[in-house]
This record gives structure tokens, C-alpha cells and sequence, in this order.
């Protein structure tokens, strides 16, 4: 997010176990990216899009 000139950035810390972490940094490094710029093109999509990838997997319950 830009404010005038000065940019305003904001650090996510997440926990997550070790294997995970692991197998996903193969695969991005494999694209050519970073785990941080992989997550911060998915937040980027997420925000201009208005949508997650992940909202067609989860049903809401019928009342």
C-alpha cells in the first residue's frame, strides 16, 4: 500500500511445521520465487480480486 511516496509495509509471521515449510520452498524455489514472494503474490491476488482460491471449498451449513 502506497501512502504519497512513502510505502507502508506490514510483517506476517506464521507458524508452520518444519516438513511443510520445507516441501514448499522446493516447489517455489522451483518456479523461480521465494516462500515470501509466493505468499505475498497470493495476498496481492487475494486483495484485487476480492476472493480467495479457497472459497469454493467450503460449503456454509444449511439452516
Amino acid at each position: 500500500m502506497r501512502l504519497g511516496d512513502m510505502t507502508m509495509e506490514k510483517l506476517i509471521q506464521i507458524r508452520i511445521e518444519e516438513e511443510i515449510r520445507n516441501a514448499a520452498d522446493e516447489v517455489f524455489r522451483r518456479n523461480g520465487l521465494t516462500t515470501q514472494q509466493a505468499v505475498k503474490m497470493f495476498l496481492t491476488q487475494v486483495a484485487n480480486n476480492g476472493q480467495s482460491p479457497f472459497d469454493n471449498l467450503f460449503t456454509p451449513k444449511q439452516q
